[in-house]
Formats: structure tokens, C-alpha cells, sequence
């Protein structure tokens, strides 16, 4: 990987500025505040998009570097990777989520669309921002490595002196991507998650189905209480309608009553008057009279038995029957004295909210299997999570173990520094580094050191570092004059080091001094 070129529209006080950098080792030399560190903040802004940092300048490059003389905060940067062309324009925001971002393979002319929250710098260095600032991205004199650096750094320093025949890594990385399948680093995508939304889903449908199920309940009890009352209603008329018959007919036995009383005094005179001419003239008219008596008689006796005529006895009995069931029917207060009609009316509006009740058991069906899935899945993923926990306690232990080529590599190069009066470096886990001194074999820590030295034994870390960190890909090495501290045998020792190294690594050292940059001709 190579940096080409980088033109800066606007940040801190530089604007429309631009350099072009060459392969290998090189020096750009300017005097104090000219923009050097500016230069660099900006090459590491264009690659990872930094957090604003509250309103401390010291913590906030976004407000630090604000254009002095105001406008669009933001440029370009070109480079080689992998053999081909790129370039990334960028303008920046108040926070790394307003700014915008172009990414063109030029070489193509293909724009570039990098996965949701991956930086272009994680995409093309295939290291996070913190990783890079503490490998190829070195500052002024900042001995700050200490516990609490992510992983990145020895994970990418493991797997590049793990043995090749070593799965370890491909185990860890099927693990992470069939735990992101069940659940993404989001947390808004996978398996597990869509199984969540569906679930969810499902729940409020059948939570609103048993509420439309509910009310289509009352509704049809209601329609039920409101066909009793109609019914109560039709037989209540029917028993008025038979009371009124039996009025009627009450009116025509109390009309037959008084003619056969009427006709039965007849029948007595008629009698009187033949018992009479029975004395006077001839026994004969006894007869008459015998019959007379008894034909009032009966007629009257039929007159005394209304009631027992078929139409009152029907009446009488269709009447009690109705009564009965009546009395069998319930009716709500509220329709008990409501018209016939105005309780068709209420029907029919009850039956208009009718419909087809929801098959809510077969949402709780569907809802269990969920529940059964995602109780498997979950027991699955907590498996994943456990076997990458373990995995990864047994590859940080093994990176522990291949520290000593890290503190091999970077004596190698602090002896080269010090004309050979430090021979071992110590990192250890914590990255809290110990020297050695030639044919001595107790250790210092390295706040024992003077400035100097210590500055030398902190850029011999950093470039073992990213001699690890660029096992795969060659990345520029780009430096803010890290040997200001160094005196005249140690720089050129230092110088000819960075030489030989700038045959594998473009390196870009910024510095202020002359005599630096007359060695790095």
C-alpha cells in the first residue's frame, strides 16, 4: 500500500493544499507550524472518521482542526492498494455520522460502497483506529502503550507468526460469522432478531385478534339479548291479541246470558197459562206446559256454560302456553318496554358489527413453534459465544507465547538505534516495555531511561509493531518528528535503518530539523 497524493480543501490552517509522496523512504522537511502534524491528523481523519470529543481541543480533532479561515472542512487522499488506484473524498461533519464520503476505484472507475459502519480504514488496513495509531501512524514522543489496547494490534501480530498449518484463526472466524447470522453485530439483523420481530409480530396479532374476537363476542350476545326481547315482544302481542278475543267473547256469553233468563220467564208464563187452561177446560194443556218448562230449562242451562265453548277454552290455553314461555325468556331491563320496531332497528345495526371470528389458536400454534426455535437458536448461540470465549482465551494465551518474536524483532532494531548498547526488549501482554543493556542480564523498565533513549526504544516497538501489523500488505510508515531527542550517532544510525526499511515500506518522516533532512537525502 502506497499514499499518493493528498490534496486538503480545508482543515486547520491549511487550505487548498496540496503534496505528493514517492514510494519508499522520505523526508519532508518545514519549519515549526507549517502544518506538518496538521498533514498527518488529516491522513488519519480521511481513513477513520474520530469521535468529536466534547469541547476539550485537546481530545477533539474535529474542533482542533477546524478551518482557520472557515469553509468546508475536508479533501482528498489517493493511494495504491493491492495494485490498484484509489481515491477518497470526504467532507467532514460535526460528528462522524454527518460526514460525507466518496470512494472511487480508479482504476476501474467503480465507486466503492463500504459495509454499514465499517471505516475506510478498517476496509483497506484491515485495523481499527486504535490499532493504527499505535503501528504505522506514530506521533511525537507518546510512550503510551498500557493495558486496555484492543486486540487488533496482537491478534494481527499472532496470526502472522502463527504456523501455517494452524486453523485456530478460521475456527474463530466461522464461529463470528455464524454468531453474526444469528445475530449481527447491530444487533438489527439475523436469525435470532428476525425470529424476535416475527414472534413480536405475532404476539400483537393475536393479542388484537382476541380482542376482535371479544368484541364480536358482546356483539353477538348483545344481538342474542336484543332476539329474546323481539321474541318476548312477539308474544306479548300475541297475548294481547287473545285478550282481546276473550273480551269479545266475554261480551257475547254475557249477551246470551240475560236472552235465555228473558226466555226462560217466557217459557214460565207460557207455562202458567197451560197449567191454567189445564184446570179450566182440558187436561191437555198439562203437556204444554210440561214442555214449555223444559224447553226454557234447557235453553237456559246453555246459556249458564259460556265458558265452555272451544273458542274461549283455545283462547284460554294458547294464552296460558304463551305466558309460560314468556316467562322462560330473559330480557335485559333496558329492552324490556321497547318497541318492536325500534328493536329491529338496534338488530340490525348489532349485526352489521358481526363478523368471522380470527383462529387465534393457530397464532398461539405458530407463536410456541417460534418460542421452541428460538429456544434452540438461543442455546446455539450461547454455545457460539462460550466456544469463542474459549477459543479466544486459548489464542491470547498462545500470543502471549509468541511475544518473544515481538521482543526478538524489536531489540533487533533498538541495537541497530544504539549502536548496540541495548540488546532486548521486553513488551510483555501489557505493553509495558523493559530493556536490557548489552552483556547485562538484569532489566530496567523503560521509565528508567532518558528521553532520548526512551523515544529510541519506543520507535524500535512501534516499528516491530508494524513490521506484524503489515505481514499481509506493506502499509506506509508515517512519522511526526519521533528524532528530534536523537544525538548525531544515534540519527544516523536511526537514518540508515529508516533507508533500509523504506525498501519494503514508503515511509514519510516529517520533521523541522535540517540535519534530519540532509540525512534523509
Amino acid at each position: 500500500m502506497k499514499i499518493n497524493k493528498v490534496y486538503i480543501k480545508g482543515f486547520g490552517k491549511l487550505k487548498d493544499y496540496e503534496i505528493e509522496f514517492e514510494d519508499g523512504f522520505q523526508v519532508i522537511g518545514a519549519e515549526n507550524e507549517f502544518g506538518k502534524s496538521t498533514i498527518m491528523e488529516f491522513v488519519g481523519m480521511m481513513f477513520y472518521g474520530k469521535k468529536s470529543g466534547g469541547q476539550n481541543l485537546l481530545k477533539n480533532t474535529r474542533l482542533k482542526y477546524r478551518p482557520w479561515s472557515g469553509g468546508e472542512m475536508g479533501g482528498m487522499i489517493e493511494f495504491e492498494y493491492r495494485g490498484d488506484i484509489y481515491r477518497i473524498e470526504k467532507s467532514f461533519g460535526k460528528s462522524a455520522y454527518t460526514d460525507k464520503q466518496l470512494i472511487i476505484n480508479l482504476t476501474d472507475d467503480k465507486r466503492i460502497e463500504l459495509p454499514q459502519g465499517t471505516e475506510a480504514g478498517m476496509y483497506f488496513w484491515g485495523m481499527d483506529a486504535d490499532a493504527f495509531e499505535r503501528s504505522v501512524f506514530i506521533r511525537q514522543s507518546r510512550m503510551d502503550y498500557k493495558s486496555g489496547d484492543k486486540d487488533c494490534i496482537m491478534e494481527n501480530i499472532g496470526r502472522s507468526v502463527m504456523e501455517e498449518n494452524d486453523n485456530s484463526q478460521d475456527a474463530l472466524k466461522r464461529i463470528r460469522i455464524a454468531k453474526e447470522e444469528l445475530v449481527s453485530k447491530s444487533g438489527r439483523t439475523g436469525r435470532i432478531t428476525e425470529l424476535k420481530k416475527e414472534r413480536t409480530a405475532l404476539e400483537r396479532e393475536y393479542v388484537a385478534s382476541e380482542k376482535k374476537n371479544m368484541l364480536l363476542d358482546e356483539q353477538a350476545e348483545e344481538a342474542e339479548h336484543i332476539r329474546n326481547a323481539i321474541e318476548s315482544a312477539k308474544i306479548k302481542e300475541d297475548i294481547q291479541r287473545i285478550d282481546a278475543i276473550l273480551v269479545g267473547e266475554n261480551e257475547d256469553r254475557d249477551y246470551s246470558s240475560g236472552k235465555s233468563k228473558y226466555l226462560w220467564i217466557v217459557a214460565v208464563i207460557f207455562s202458567v197459562f197451560f197449567i191454567a187452561a189445564a184446570v179450566m177446560y182440558n187436561m191437555v194443556f198439562i203437556a204444554g206446559a210440561v214442555i214449555s218448562l223444559l224447553a226454557g230449562a234447557l235453553y237456559n242451562r246453555g246459556g249458564d256454560r259460556p265458558d265452555d265453548s272451544p273458542v274461549i277454552y283455545r283462547a284460554k290455553m294458547e294464552k296460558s302456553a304463551l305466558i309460560n314461555k314468556k316467562n322462560k325468556i330473559k330480557v335485559l331491563d333496558k329492552y324490556e318496554d321497547m318497541p318492536i320496531n325500534k328493536l329491529k332497528s338496534e338488530l340490525s345495526k348489532c349485526e352489521r358489527n358481526l363478523g368471522l371470528r380470527t383462529d387465534t389458536e393457530h397464532l398461539k400454534s405458530k407463536i410456541s413453534e417460534l418460542d421452541n426455535k428460538l429456544v434452540d437458536m438461543t442455546k446455539y448461540y450461547e454455545a457460539l459465544v462460550r466456544a469463542q470465549e474459549v477459543l479466544g482465551d486459548i489464542l491470547d494465551d498462545r500470543r502471549r507465547n509468541y511475544s518473544p518474536e515481538l521482543n526478538k524483532r524489536a531489540g533487533e532494531i533498538f541495537e541497530c538505534i544504539t549502536s548496540g548498547k541495548y540488546n532486548k526488549v521486553m513488551i510483555g501482554s501489557e505493553y509495558n516495555p523493559m530493556v536490557t543493556e548489552a552483556g547485562d542480564y538484569s532489566s530496567r523498565e523503560w521509565q528508567y531511561l532518558s528521553k532520548g533513549t526512551a523515544e529510541q526504544m519506543y520507535l524500535a516497538v512501534r516499528l516491530a509493531i508494524a513490521e506484524y501489523m503489515s505481514s499481509d500488505d506493506t502499509f506506509p510508515i508515517m512519522m511526526d518528528d519521533v528524532l528530534e531527542s536523537y544525538d548525531d550517532e544515534r540519527l544516523e544510525e536511526t537514518m540508515k535503518y529508516l533507508k533500509q526499511l523504506g525498501k519494503k515500506h514508503q515511509i514519510i518522516l516529517f520533521t523541522c530539523h535540517g540535519s534530519i533532512l540532509r540525512l534523509g537525502k
